[in-house]
């Protein structure tokens, strides 16, 4: 009931002032998975990636899918470890293939590191990647990997 409070208060705003409400309940609530992720979720959210990241680590341990590593990748881009951050983002691709957003998120690396053949070989594999379900987000990066090809 008390991990459920700090949440509401969190996405009220307030997540600094429950940080270490989240600290004291590690003794009580890191085993589970999902404390886990949503204290580490919390960290990233005010900037903290290096805390979110270790937290996220420990996550790992009990639980690997597909948002944990988007959670980790977001984290690596934001301490500019973009090659860990690649990494954790083709994994994501792997645990759901049909998702569109891991790759992007690399291409989207790749043009800040100036790398244009990996960017267009990124945008390559999202065109070329069947469309499961048909969204405004999909046409997007679809839009986007596009004009990055035509453009090189």
């Amino acid at each position: 009931m008390k991990w459920a409070e700090m949440s509401k208060r969190s996405l009220r705003g307030e997540t600094e002032k429950m940080l270490p409400h989240y600290e004291k309940m590690m003794s009580v609530l890191g085993h589970n998975p999902y404390f886990l992720y949503n204290y580490s979720a919390e960290l990233n959210y005010i900037g903290l990636y290096e805390e979110s990241n270790t937290i996220a680590e420990l996550c790992l341990k009990r639980m690997n899918d597909y948002d944990v590593q988007l959670l980790l990748a977001d984290n690596y881009t934001n301490m500019y470890r973009y090659d860990k951050a690649i990494e954790s983002y083709r994994t994501a691709s792997v645990m759901v293939p049909s998702r569109f957003v891991p790759l992007e998120e690399i291409m989207d690396i790749y043009i800040l590191q100036s790398d244009t053949a990996g960017a267009v070989q990124i945008a390559e594999e999202i065109m070329n990647k069947p469309v499961k379900v048909e969204s405004a987000t999909v046409d997007a990066i679809r839009r986007k990997a596009e004009e990055l090809i035509n453009k090189y």
